[in-house]
């Protein structure tokens, strides 16, 4: 299971996450996002947040108000996917 917070804020939100459960955080566009995702990028991605990037993300950031009010929330399918 992973999480996905969405947020809308004015400007820069200073995040402090725990650090013995977060590594780093970065604001990002959608296209700094796949640029960091491509294989020749170097950088390391957990299995299940590539998952959700490749199958979900991409539709509730176009529809970014939508996914908060809630409107992609799916709380009773199980979906069965690869990396």
């Amino acid at each position: 299971m992973d999480y996905i917070l969405f947020i809308r804020v004015p400007g820069q939100l200073t995040l402090k996450p725990e650090p013995d459960e977060v590594r780093d955080t970065k604001w990002v566009t959608q296209q700094q996002l796949d640029d960091m995702m491509a294989p020749g990028s170097g950088l390391k991605w957990s299995p299940w947040f590539r998952i959700i990037a490749t199958h979900f993300l991409r539709g509730w950031w176009a529809d970014l108000d939508g996914a908060l009010a809630g409107r992609h929330a799916d709380w009773g399918t199980v979906h069965h996917l690869e990396c």
